[in-house]
């Protein structure tokens, strides 16, 4: 079926929906149907912007954005997922700005949802994010378990929040560009949408959590992908945002109990280097694997009525390592932090080096 773009107004309720796509386009493609079988569709703008992508993708990206009625932008060069919606979100044309990633495929009923929170200046709340739901598309156990995880998170979160998520998160146009949009400095996928969050709030905003507007997301996570995104494009970022000013929520991945699961992951991993040399530190491992257990119960508890207990049970390494990753990116931000007031503190007016500008964007 062909769609025709669609040209909207900022009339109450009106969405745009932004996706930035970077290669891969039968993850846009399904994620296009999706947004085109969702409830009002006809009436939403849809916007693509392709992050540089190579020819041949880029081809694909563009039949995709005429076959489903989409208005296409072209970056010439690679600019990250932050500069893509920026550019996405100054040529839409709607009241709400509904960004998605590429790899995901909304449920019918989101843009019914958005609009129940933010259509209409009565209303409190200056943007609102969604889920994952609890079956993504690919099968393997790591998959499988960082997806269910976020989708814990925040099936457990619902409410007012301080942070964002363009992995299905809308906002109202008018605060979106007051806010400045996202900070271009992230040019790869991070914490970028975590940050302006922070700055919307900051601003006076409110932001809303509604676990029923889902997406089912089609990545594949490997164990290596899976650990470089904990350590390098999260757990860094964030712990340097936080000494940044920005501050930490005491919700989703920062309540007591996930910090206290960090902290003790990385006793674990200290306990378990020293049994080894010294047998009488295994009580003290032990101990340490029953807090780890005691303080994610409510979460394996969650997982076995998802998938069962043997696969509640598989998740528990997993998790450890997820911790300990969030762990020594906390050390390596604080260290990364620590060394950049030296270097400004000595050499005024100097540049960075490139690896403390890597690891802050």
């Amino acid at each position: 079926m062909q769609y025709t773009a669609k040209l909207v107004d900022s009339a109450r309720g009106s969405i745009s929906v932004v996706v930035a796509a970077s290669n891969a386009p039968e993850d846009l493609a399904a994620c296009l149907a999706g947004i085109r079988a969702c409830r009002g569709a006809r009436e939403a703008e849809i916007v693509v912007v392709d992050d540089a992508s190579n020819d041949d993708c880029a081809i694909l990206i563009s039949q995709l954005a005429k076959r489903f009625g989409a208005k296409l932008i072209r970056l010439d060069r690679r600019s990250g997922p932050a500069a893509a919606r920026n550019a996405g979100a100054h040529v839409s044309q709607a009241e709400i700005v509904f960004f998605l990633d590429a790899d995901v495929v909304p449920h019918p009923e989101c843009f019914d949802l958005v609009r129940s929170v933010l259509a209409g200046s009565e209303q409190q709340y200056s943007a609102v994010i969604g889920s994952y739901d609890t079956h993504p598309h690919d099968p393997g156990l790591v998959s499988q378990y960082r997806n269910l995880l976020h989708a814990y998170v925040h099936h457990t979160s619902e409410g007012e929040v301080a942070s964002f998520w363009t992995g299905c998160g809308a906002v109202r146009r008018s605060a979106f560009l007051a806010a400045g949009g996202f900070d271009t400095k992230f040019q790869f996928p991070s914490v970028e949408d975590v940050e302006f969050g922070s700055r919307l709030v900051r601003a006076g905003s409110c932001i809303a959590l509604n676990p029923r507007i889902q997406v089912t997301h089609r990545k594949r996570w490997t164990l290596r992908s899976m650990l470089e995104t904990d350590l390098l494009r999260r757990s860094v970022p964030w712990t340097m945002l936080a000494w940044s000013g920005a501050g930490l929520p005491n919700n989703l991945n920062f309540t007591p109990r996930r910090r206290a699961s960090v902290v003790v992951s990385a006793l674990i991993a200290v306990f378990g280097i020293l049994s080894i040399a010294n047998p009488r530190f295994c009580v003290a491992l032990a101990a340490t694997l029953a807090a780890l257990i005691w303080l994610n119960l409510p979460f394996l508890g969650w997982l076995r009525n998802q998938r069962g207990l043997a696969f509640a049970c598989s998740c528990l390494s997993l998790h450890w390592l997820h911790c300990l990753a969030q762990a020594a990116g906390c050390a390596i931000g604080t260290f990364a932090v620590a060394v950049t007031l030296v270097w400004v503190w000595l050499w005024p007016g100097t540049s960075l080096p490139k690896l403390l500008r890597q690891l802050s964007g």
